[in-house]
């Protein structure tokens, strides 16, 4: 056990591998990570397009069009992941708050024909009716199976509503169904000209490749692709930030018979804010495993919380750490929202110990690792750094400060962050409750 930390610590403490970046004449930025260790590599697109940029009424309109994007690579959605996939390639996309990105991850000598199928869905024109109606339904379709079989997602779909009330994270990733529905094909194509352009994307390269041959590819497949340069340079635009409330906000949210559970965020800085890393150590002391703090409750007797997770949801304008609960049989859910609120604001007034943070510290040093070991968690991070925190480097920094981090810094984020002021409740419970089940 001692050796498999060691490794972990040292590995994920190791610096990353240099990259070469590379901005395009028509404002594109390139990202190249080689690896002659690695046995495969993953191309991806990057898009500074989401629920933060997107027009008001118009939700859903980032993921639509991502969707459309990928139609285009291919007759269809599924040709363009079938005809990849014949290759060895693995194809898919992604929707976040803060970017969108399509991607693919294959052997080495995929690179060539993964940049070339990219570069063609950039070349692709305007979607017809026809399309977006197809794609339309395809969202409103994926949205109705999520939320209908996620008690969870609703309850965080309507949590983060409140917390970021007339903020574009207030919108959800699928969209409000009305506003979906409502999507045009000139909204389409108006959307996609601002924000799906040369000068807000971005191409990473990770893996076994050779970056010389690589760069004359992707110069030749996307230099010719036009569009507004960049309102900044060297990087996205400055996305608004969410204004901070004064006061808790509620919620309900109505399930199944005998269903219930609770949902609390907290307002929490944003991924690039110094805090970052003490944020997440807090939330790993709070709910994370058996030694944490709402863990080692549940061998109280008169405990009345059954399941429960604590997540720090990093964003570029703005964050959440939030928790959810579900009571235990019999249990108020009143009395499961009061114990899970008071244990983790108390964690404001209650001293960090050293084992504590010692441990915190070594589970996310263990997770940076283990995403470090793939082409795929590599680029991810990527992304994540130049969309979420606007900087390459961000990762190594966000280490740096990691190690840093004492346990008076804890206690500090944990003042700065768990107040009352700054909480959203929503409560998912059923019309008819069960009368042998929580209420």
């Amino acid at each position: 056990m001692l050796l498999v930390t060691i490794l972990a610590v040292s590995l994920f403490a190791a610096p990353t591998p240099g990259f070469q970046t590379v901005t395009l004449k028509n404002g594109m930025r390139v990202v190249l990570l080689p690896d002659p260790q690695a046995q495969a590599v993953d191309v991806a697109l990057w898009y500074e397009a989401g629920p933060l940029f997107e027009p008001k009424g118009k939700s859903g309109i980032t993921h639509l069009v991502e969707r459309l994007l990928v139609r285009s690579g291919g007759a269809d959605t599924a040709s363009f992941h079938t005809g990849l996939a014949l290759e060895g390639a693995q194809a898919s996309s992604i929707t976040t708050p803060d970017y969108s990105s399509i991607y693919a991850t294959g052997p080495a000598e995929t690179a060539d024909l993964v940049i070339r199928r990219l570069a063609a869905i950039g070349r692709s024109g305007p979607a017809d009716a026809a399309a977006v109606a197809a794609e339309r339904d395809a969202v409103l379709a994926e949205r109705s199976m999520r939320l209908e079989g996620s008690l969870a997602a609703r309850a965080l779909e309507r949590l983060f509503a409140l917390a970021f009330e007339g903020h574009g994270y207030a919108r959800p990733v699928l969209g409000i169904a009305s506003e979906v529905s409502s999507i045009t094909p000139e909204d389409v194509a108006a959307y996609r000209a601002e924000r799906f352009m040369p000068g807000t994307m971005a191409l990473s390269v990770v893996g076994r490749f050779d970056p010389k041959p690589v760069l004359a590819a992707i110069k030749k497949e996307f230099e010719p692709l036009k569009g507004p340069k960049p309102a900044k340079k060297n990087g996205a635009t400055r996305p608004p930030s969410p204004a901070t409330p004064d006061e808790e906000r509620r919620g309900t949210e109505q399930g199944p018979s005998g269903a219930a559970a609770v949902a609390v965020g907290w307002r929490a800085p944003a991924a690039g804010d110094a805090d970052r890393a003490a944020v997440e150590i807090l939330v790993r002391i709070a709910g994370s495993g058996p030694d944490s703090r709402l863990g080692r409750r549940q061998s109280e007797s008169e405990w009345p919380i059954g399941l429960s997770r604590v997540v720090f949801d990093a964003r570029r304008a703005g964050s959440a750490l939030y928790a959810m609960a579900v009571p235990n049989p019999g249990a108020e859910l009143e009395a499961a929202e009061r114990s899970l609120v008071g244990t983790l604001e108390q964690m404001a007034a209650e001293p960090i110990t050293a084992d504590e943070l010692r441990r915190a510290r070594l589970a996310i040093e263990r997770d940076g690792m283990l995403e470090q070991q793939t082409v795929r968690g590599r680029a991810r991070q990527l992304g994540a750094a130049l969309y979420e925190e606007g900087e390459m480097r961000a990762k190594e920094k966000w280490r740096d400060a990691l190690s840093g981090v004492t346990e008076a810094d804890v206690q500090r984020a944990a003042v700065r962050v768990l107040k009352p002021a700054l909480r959203s409740v929503v409560r998912l419970q059923s019309t008819t409750p069960d009368s042998g089940g929580a209420r």
